[in-house]
């Protein structure tokens, strides 16, 4: 190495909660045996086309100042939970504490007791740095999905 230049070491910084396939502890229970794959959350799961949000919303995690990013996958899924049971950010990060179903919706292997991000105050933080994009983009995957699931019909309003 040449006087005066050090070797920077590249920071690999580990994302909070990212969807990993770490070897679980001994104690540790894969959310797939714990839970009905029938379950219409698991099915809906399955339908969204998760990578397809990742590629649309910057690859996969956005950076929140301040914060670590979170996968989008977990964000979106999130999102998703919090508008088809009507809740608050609060409880939305309350209920997905105590539900295999939540978590297994939002990519985890391993169910968790802890919470899914530091702060609920962070969802509203991504939907700001998402935008419209993000919303319509999460709209129109989880349409898209109910229509692939034969949940919702092709039907037009009529004018």
């Amino acid at each position: 190495m040449k006087a005066g230049k050090t070797k920077q070491k590249k920071k690999t910084k580990r994302r909070k909660n990212e969807i990993d396939n770490r070897r679980p502890s001994l104690f540790q229970m894969e959310l797939v045996r714990m839970i009905n794959l029938q379950h219409p959350l698991v099915k809906l799961a399955e339908r969204i086309d998760w990578k397809r949000l990742e590629n649309e919303l910057d690859g996969g995690f956005l950076e929140i100042p301040g914060a670590s990013a979170n996968p989008t996958r977990l964000m979106g899924g999130l999102h998703c939970l919090k508008h088809l049971f009507t809740l608050s950010d609060e409880e939305t990060v309350e209920q997905w504490m105590e539900n295999p179903y939540w978590q297994h919706f939002c990519g985890m292997k391993y169910f968790t007791r802890e919470p899914p991000i530091d702060d609920p105050s962070l969802m509203s933080r991504w939907r700001r740095l998402t935008g419209d994009r993000g919303g319509e983009s999460l709209l129109k995957e989880t349409m898209e999905a109910g229509l692939r699931m034969g949940a919702i019909g092709e039907e037009r309003p009529k004018t």
